[in-house]
């Protein structure tokens, strides 16, 4: 890496309990060869095994690269964003690549591929890439997320119905400048991160996904953050809950013509919502006092899933098609 202090991108890393994971993040982020200087965030958000340790001894052997955030306390369970309210204000490149630390990068020429391709396209806010889906239980390949055999480009209805699964976050590259300006945009109720993001994003400019494999997205990893809300029924029903709150405000700040869909897309919570806690569609109205406005094929369809997942539930078989869920919709 050229040795200058003009940084061009910022690579943002978010670690919790990732010890066991963590030199291949950091090493892939070390790893690349780039023509223009480039950063490396990390922060960990108070993690109970090693991993500041770790982090403390890469940072020793590169304190030029990687730069530090250890709060005092975990501030996740204080409703605090480690992207948004840590590490995005603290960048400084020109552009941003994000890489949490249970995932890694495939390759040496990841940022500059990006890099490159971010310059020539001024019109693309968001730039991701494929990415092998890593079976963290199995320790073997999946698949490839987002896979493609050319340059594809998502349009905002798109990445509504697709959700945050739509494009891997390994892959993420955008101009700081946006991603700055989403922290003024984002929904004060943000039970996730990456969905609404990638929605402002789209709103500022094209979301485009390369074909080039140059990342590693772990699933099955139980120790993470969806892994520990699809184990616990409760959890899940509390995330729902907080993702109506959210798609309430993005409908709110989203433009008109992606109403009907962010409505849709909130059915589908709100049914689920009905599954997790066992009650009927109608109970659940009336304790929320929310009503759904979409259409009645809509809602017949619905209805007809609900149906179906009670009796899958029912013969335990719920486990293993959420999994087979998530493995579809990151293809």
């Amino acid at each position: 890496m050229p040795q200058s202090n003009d940084v061009q991108v910022s690579v943002l890393m978010i670690c919790y309990n990732h010890e066991r994971y963590l030199s291949q993040a950091i090493e892939s982020a070390l790893s690349q060869q780039t023509s223009f200087p480039f950063e490396i965030l990390i922060y960990d958000d108070k993690s109970t095994d090693s991993s500041r340790v770790l982090i403390s001894r890469y940072q020793e052997q590169h304190p030029d690269i990687i730069k530090c955030i250890f709060p005092i306390e975990n501030q996740f369970s204080k409703g605090k964003s480690p992207l948004c309210d840590f590490l995005i204000p603290a960048a400084s490149g020109k552009y941003i690549a994000e890489l949490e630390c249970d995932d890694a990068w495939v390759g040496t020429n990841k940022l500059q591929t990006q890099f490159d391709y971010m310059e020539s396209h001024t019109e693309v806010a968001l730039c991701a890439h494929s990415a092998e889906l890593y079976n963290d239980t199995t320790g073997k390949i999946d698949g490839i997320a987002s896979g493609c055999a050319r340059a594809m480009t998502f349009s905002t209805q798109d990445l509504i119905m697709r959700g945050g699964a739509a494009l891997p976050t390994c892959s993420y590259f955008s101009r700081t400048s946006d991603m700055k300006n989403y922290l003024q945009w984002r929904p004060n109720n943000c039970p996730v991160g990456d969905w609404p993001m990638m929605l402002y994003l789209s709103t500022c400019g094209s979301v485009v996904c390369l074909p080039e494999v140059l990342g590693l997205y772990r699933v099955a990893v139980a120790s993470s953050w969806t892994g520990r809300r699809s184990a616990n029924a409760d959890a899940t029903a509390k995330f729902d809950k907080r993702m109506l709150g959210m798609i309430d405000e993005l409908i709110s700040k989203m433009p008109s013509e992606f109403h009907a869909s962010l409505r849709a897309k909130q059915a589908e919570y709100f049914f689920d919502l009905a599954f997790r806690a066992d009650v009927s569609v109608k109970k659940l109205e009336e304790e929320l006092d929310y009503r759904l406005k979409v259409s009645s094929a809509q809602l017949l369809n619905l209805r007809i899933k609900l149906v179906i997942k009670r009796i899958v539930n029912a013969l335990g078989l719920m486990p293993l098609v959420e999994r087979m869920m998530i493995l579809r919709a990151s293809k």
